[in-house]
């Protein structure tokens, strides 16, 4: 839970339950308090509290009172703290100075809490937690991602790993953009109070995750004020040139590093209103020494000196003939193809491969906040609001001069995005009597993010290249790839405008009765997703040297010969791609912590779950049905209004039913064992099938127009251009589809896990543990 509860049992010294003792707790950082007493089985209990350090005071009468005090709560923690009376006046008051226990007998699943002075003393670079979540057991960074964040718990997916601020949802969920992140938004390490990592075996109050559970609190404001301030900084001035820039004779490169910011919390009115705020600021300014292949100026002029070229058009007993001097003649060279190969610098080093060094500029600069209020009304109720915000821009810049550009491949072209996020969420947490309590949590986050190239003008028609459409935004050249050489142009999915939004409503009832803590739960989320994308709206062109090999169809000759001779390996237009992606999520569980006795705890708990396939709010998507037995068999099929199936195309997976059990048992005072199994669902794949229903036709046409390695000529010449109507649909016969079956069920996980802690002196603990997880779809 996002909250965390102490419990325990009040006895006497004969081990007899003390019923209808008063129990106050109180936090004592802010002064709020709230009193309970215990059950007809000794029990209490005080769920739904914010981390902090708390006092605890138990009075009855004819017993001695007993206080304890500085008892530390972390976050998502079920602390179990017994106590016994001894027989005596109400004046005799006991004061417990023992430090707080710290084995977990109230809970079976796997995972550790990072409080905030680990956070912030511990080196991180760029000051990003998440890397501490890395060290936890059973995490894998994920190097195949994307984002710099991503992490695998257990083996599961990285996007299965679901991501908490206080409460509330704060997955990136967009769709096909990179803005080096999982989470919509990654709070300043100042402002977070603690972090929980649970890796296996949750309670059934958390769903729509397989692998595992971040939960992350902001820090509140207390009855004092306090602030704090910091600067990190890295400069050039204090580095040295590295060996390839002197070797180069470049200068040393630019690299500006500041990272800034503050927080500031405090009363508004004391133990009832406080705030915090938090700020930081991101400058970032380097430049990345890059090395690339460019041509000779002789070479660009068609003169190949030593390199061997051959002329496509002049085949003799399967062999084409050499150019004379391996020089292409004036009159042979597209036009097109010579403005192309003009792009490119003359070399800055000697020799025909990695010729060129350059110090391509890049930036990331971002500003974030976090702003959060709490307020008690009464004993009965408490509120809490949070906002934050977070805006960022990365830039890339190009090997040379625009609008070549330059670069080793699709990675390296200029590019600029922008991702932006802000999420609100509020809370209300209500005591209807000392056994039950209710928490209401509402949030909603919204993120964006778009790739832009840095083109300021389309210049198809500048440079000769026809039957590319004019649409805003589309500016630059296409994306070129000449094999053995920098590619030239701009990079393609540029512009690339996503968004997301998520409103999430959860609430969580919490009723003590005789020795069972029960809890009682929905989570509903309602998601949008706007995908748009120029996908290869601008073109793409490659060419590879197929055209000027000696032998048609075997080797490569010169790329840059093909592209001087007008002649493409392979072209590719396509139309805009967009989508206006929705889906609901639908949670309800049910979950008993059962003291069966003083040293045997079951957590035994079930929830449902109920995940839409995605559909788009104008129906703008279709299906080629490859589903036996279908009617559309082979045909594509348009979505309609209707139910789910006829929307989506998938069938609703109504089977989502995941039991979780658990045991914890006292071995000794000292050492404990517990034990779970649970089963989880991870959700669908959403970046992998999100888009494909509207990536087909008539919504999206895609037409690639590759060349016979054998033929005399390609199937685009660079100066004839794309031809008219190529993405109309009725002309297009071979068009690239997408199918996506009938039945396509939300992915399950099975947990279990086994382990021992004992406590070591020094407040220690040591913990063994076996965890294993499987997957049947």
């Amino acid at each position: 839970s996002q909250t965390a509860q102490f419990t325990g049992r009040i006895s006497d010294p004969n081990d007899a339950a003390v019923p209808g003792a008063q129990v106050t707790l109180t936090n004592e950082g802010n002064g709020f308090s709230r009193d309970t007493v215990s059950n007809e089985e000794g029990y209490y209990t005080f769920p739904g509290l914010q981390p902090g350090k708390y006092q605890i005071q138990v009075q009855k009468e004819n017993f001695k009172p007993v206080r304890q005090s500085a008892i530390t709560l972390e976050i998502g923690q079920v602390a179990r703290l017994d106590y016994t009376l001894e027989a005596g006046q109400v004046t005799e008051e006991v004061t417990i100075t023992a430090a707080a226990p710290i084995l977990e007998r109230e809970t079976t699943s796997v995972g550790q809490v990072i409080e905030n002075k680990t956070i912030v003393t511990l080196p991180l670079n760029g000051r990003n937690y998440t890397q501490l979540v890395a060290l936890m057991p059973g995490a894998t960074p994920n190097q195949g991602s994307r984002a710099a964040d991503a992490i695998s718990l257990n083996g599961a997916r990285s996007f299965q790993t679901t991501y908490l601020i206080d409460g509330v949802d704060n997955n990136n969920y967009i769709l096909g953009v990179d803005t080096n992140s999982t989470q919509a938004l990654r709070p300043s390490v100042d402002s977070i109070q603690e972090f929980k990592v649970e890796s296996a075996n949750y309670s059934a109050e958390y769903g729509r995750s397989a692998g595992g559970i971040v939960t992350l609190a902001i820090k509140s404001g207390t009855n004092e004020f306090h602030g704090s301030a910091f600067e990190f900084l890295r400069n050039d001035k204090l580095d040295a040139n590295n060996f390839f820039n002197n070797r180069a004779g470049l200068k040393r490169p630019p690299l500006r590093f500041n990272q800034f910011g503050g927080t500031f919390g405090g009363p508004v009115f004391k133990n009832h209103t406080f705030f915090f705020a938090s700020y930081q600021g991101t400058r970032d300014t380097r430049s990345r020494t890059a090395t690339t292949t460019v041509p000779t100026p002789e070479m660009v002029n068609g003169n190949f000196g030593s390199i061997n070229i051959f002329d496509p058009t002049t085949v003799v007993g399967g062999v084409r003939q050499q150019f004379t001097n391996n020089v292409i003649p004036a009159a042979r060279i597209d036009p097109v193809g010579r403005r192309l190969a003009a792009l490119y610098p003359v070399p800055n080093q000697p020799g025909l491969v990695n010729n060129y060094v350059a110090n391509v500029p890049t930036s990331d600069n971002s500003d974030q906040l976090d702003l959060r209020f709490d307020h008690t009304f009464r004993q009965a109720d408490t509120l809490f609001v949070r906002y934050s915000w977070s805006d960022r821009e990365i830039s890339q810049g190009s090997f040379f001069a625009p609008p070549g550009n330059g670069g080793n491949g699709f990675g390296d072209y200029p590019l600029l995005i922008t991702p932006k996020a802000w999420s609100i969420a509020g809370g209300e947490t209500h005591v209807f009597s000392t056994s039950v309590l209710n928490e209401l949590r509402i949030g909603f986050t919204k993120n964006e993010a778009n790739q832009l190239s840095p083109a300021d003008e389309p210049l198809f028609e500048q440079f000769g290249i026809t039957g590319i459409p004019l649409i805003e935004g589309l500016n630059g050249l296409p994306e070129i790839s000449v094999t053995n050489f920098s590619s030239l142009g701009n990079r393609t999915f540029t512009p690339n405008p996503k968004l997301a939004e998520i409103l999430q409503v959860t609430d969580n009832l919490s009723w003590t009765r005789g020795n069972h803590g029960l809890r009682f739960g929905a989570d509903l989320r309602f998601r949008k997703n706007f995908a748009g994308t120029s996908s290869n709206a601008r073109g793409n062109i490659n060419v590879n040297g197929q055209f000027t090999s000696r032998v048609p169809g075997q080797g490569a000759g010169s790329a840059l010969a093909d592209l001087l001779l007008g002649q493409t390996a392979n072209a590719t237009l396509t139309t805009l791609l967009t989508g206006d992606f929705r889906d609901h999520y639908y949670g309800f569980y049910a979950n008993d912590t059962w003291r069966v006795t003083p040293r045997l705890t079951l957590n035994l708990g079930v929830r449902y779950e109920l995940q839409t396939p995605m559909w788009e709010a104008e129906n703008r998507m279709a299906n080629f049905d490859l589903n036996p037995g279908s009617p559309t068999y082979g045909t594509f099929v348009n979505a309609r209004d209707g139910g789910i199936r006829e929307r989506t195309f998938s069938e609703l997976d109504t089977n989502s039913f995941a039991p979780r059990l658990g045991f914890s048992y006292e071995l000794t005072p000292k050492t404990v064992v517990r034990g779970s199994f649970g089963v989880f669902y991870g959700g669908l794949g959403y970046q992998a099938i999100a888009q494909t229903g509207a990536a087909n036709p008539p919504y999206f046409i895609n037409v690639s127009r590759p060349s016979a390695t054998n033929a005399a000529t390609s199937s685009l010449v660079l100066q004839n251009g794309f031809p008219a109507g190529l993405l109309d649909p009725q002309n297009v016969l071979n068009p690239a589809l997408y199918s996506q079956p009938e039945d396509f069920p939300v992915s399950d996980v099975y947990q279990l896990n086994l382990n021992v802690q004992r406590e070591l002196p020094g407040q220690m603990v040591v913990s063994v543990a076996y965890v294993g997880s499987g997957t049947a779809r």
